[in-house]
């Protein structure tokens, strides 16, 4: 009987994203089929890499030297076998959605595992965490307690009134709260890799001491500790050592004993920090380009489809969301001479809300879409291979060509700790910037 105890609490805390189940129980997959809306697939992660030289040529070459990723050992953690130079305690939750009417479609996604009844605020409640409010709001499903209404209980009472939207959501609109537990309407057929923490608690404590403490594990920690640990789960380590240009007579791992010309663009690139929750989401909705989206509300009708042409975007798109939080990011930029030190990336000044407008806990906040676009990108010089009143070749419009969109949106925080010039190492001061919200699109082609 222990060791079925054991087996269930093990399985609830690597349940959640950035917290745990709060039910400490053995869960059969009917069970968790009803609380998550999917059986699904779990992969747990830990890695590390190092690539010599990544070369791309063209003519020339641009050279990547010296790549690795993996942890960034933590001093402060108290549970020191958290501390390795693996990048580790990564969770992978993978589900692809059925019909909405089953409400299979109802998916954890972003932070949604800090909320609510089955989250890391529910958990540290139950193993006596000391509480200045704010894990009980958070328990409670809403961010700001919309006049003391909690909307844990409509949880079960579900109803998609739109895409996306549902009966709950509406409700917090209406009394003036955040529904923020996070879950996401997405279409039957879609797939969701949800990124989540494998132990949320692994800064503070393993799973065994949470077990072993019962519920007066947490007793001595408070909510900032218990959320800090959270948010610390996932920590990595990325660097480069050079980025360099080359001329063509370079030969691939030929390194600093070739003889060709060289310059180096930046050097001793090094980012270490922590990893919040990654969505990476991708559509079932078609497949190649027979039909556009003429009403832009990212789906393809039937109508749409009947009156598709054989240009514009693909029918599916992939959308990625991540979580981040850079702690320590430095560079030298070579071919400037400048020194950048102690960057930060984060979300802790003015407004602290993600680009979903819920609490983003410190981490900066990214969203992304990616996908193939026909006839996007106007290349003039191909209109010299078919002149004015001739038939053009292939399948494109004449002058247009085809690529990948990237479309990204980013808000955050960035504060430069150090920039100095030359070799003097002098700084000229810090340089802070507060809510930053930065939209940049990208159509890459060939030419």
């Amino acid at each position: 009987m222990k060791g079925l105890k054991k087996l269930a609490l093990v399985s609830a805390i690597a349940a959640i994203s950035a917290g745990a189940q709060a039910e400490l129980k053995a869960l059969d997959d009917s069970t968790m089929g009803q609380m998550t809306g999917q059986a699904g697939l779990t992969i747990d992660i830990e890695t590390k890499f190092t690539i010599g030289e990544f070369m791309y040529q063209d003519a020339g070459s641009l050279l990547i030297r010296g790549i690795s990723m993996g942890g960034n050992a933590n001093t402060t953690d108290l549970n020191l076998a958290n501390d390795t130079d693996m990048l580790d305690n990564v969770r992978m939750n993978i589900d692809i959605a059925g019909a909405s009417a089953t409400g299979a479609n109802q998916l954890n996604r972003g932070l949604s595992d800090f909320y609510g009844a089955n989250g890391l605020a529910k958990l540290a409640l139950n193993y006596g965490a000391v509480d200045d409010g704010r894990l009980a709001g958070l328990a409670g499903g809403i961010e700001a307690n919309a006049g003391g209404a909690s909307l844990v209980a409509l949880e079960s009472n579900r109803v998609e009134v739109a895409p996306g939207v549902t009966a709950v959501q509406a409700i917090a609109g209406a009394l003036g709260g955040n529904f923020v537990k996070g879950r996401v309407g997405i279409e039957d057929g879609d797939l969701l890799i949800h990124e989540i923490a494998t132990n949320p608690l692994a800064v503070i404590m393993t799973p065994d001491q949470l077990i072993a403490g019962g519920s007066s594990a947490l007793a001595t920690y408070t909510t900032d500790q218990v959320i800090g640990a959270a948010i610390r789960a996932v920590d990595f380590k990325f660097g480069i050592s050079e980025i360099a240009i080359a001329d063509s007579s370079y030969v691939a791992g030929a390194g600093t004993a070739s003889a060709a010309k060289t310059t180096t663009l930046i050097s001793n690139l090094s980012i270490a920090g922590y990893l919040g929750h990654m969505d990476l989401h991708i559509e079932n909705s078609g497949n190649g380009f027979g039909s556009v989206d003429l009403d832009g509300n990212g789906r393809i009708s039937s109508t749409e489809a009947a009156a598709g042409v054989g240009y514009g975007d693909a029918d599916s798109k992939i959308h990625w969301d991540s979580y981040y939080n850079i702690t320590d990011l430095d560079v030298y930029i070579d071919i400037a001479g400048v020194q950048l030190s102690d960057i930060k990336i984060n979300n802790v000044r003015g407004d602290k809300s993600g680009l979903d407008g819920l609490n983003a806990f410190g981490f900066a906040h990214s969203m992304r879409d990616i996908y193939a676009v026909k006839d996007a990108v106007v290349h003039l010089e191909t209109l010299t291979l078919h002149p004015a009143g001739a038939a053009s070749t292939g399948t494109n419009r004449e002058g247009y060509v085809d690529g990948i969109a990237i479309n990204t949106t980013s808000k955050f925080d960035l504060e430069i700790g150090a920039l100095s010039f030359g070799d003097t190492g002098t700084s000229i001061g810090k340089i802070y910037l507060t809510d930053v919200v930065n939209t940049t699109n990208w159509t890459i082609s060939a030419h």
